[in-house]
């Protein structure tokens, strides 16, 4: 009995630690995606991070870490205007994109990327 008692307490533990974890809310980064950007910085799993700039003269790549380190455009992913402001037109990145481990992103602008243009952005 006495064991039965321990295990459905423990287990009634395990869920509400499980329920505060999956209820803590995601933080919001924003970052302006210029000269000199951001090298890199650490997010959690479900943050996001949203990179505001002039869509008609910078672009937003995902990059591999090759591409990221040389600055070549090799198997990039354009990363596409989602909302227009009056502000500057920002792009949201999520979960679906942020993954946990190391993410890459450069601007594919001419040679921003050689000038620093580029950030890497690590999920834990």
């Amino acid at each position: 009995m006495g064991g039965e008692r321990s295990s459905a307490l423990a287990a009634a533990l395990v869920m509400m630690v499980v329920a505060a974890a999956t209820t803590a809310e995601a933080k919001v980064y924003h970052l302006t995606w210029s000269l000199p950007a951001d090298s890199e910085f650490n997010v959690t799993y479900g943050d996001i991070v949203v990179f505001r700039f002039d869509a008609i003269l910078l672009n937003l790549m995902k990059v591999d870490k090759w591409s990221f380190k040389y600055c070549k455009m090799h198997k990039a992913t354009a990363i596409v205007i989602q909302k227009r402001t009056n502000q500057a037109p920002h792009v949201a990145v999520g979960p679906e994109i942020l993954q946990p481990g190391s993410h890459y992103f450069v601007c594919g602008v001419t040679n921003l990327c050689d000038l620093g243009m580029k950030t890497q952005i690590n999920v834990n």
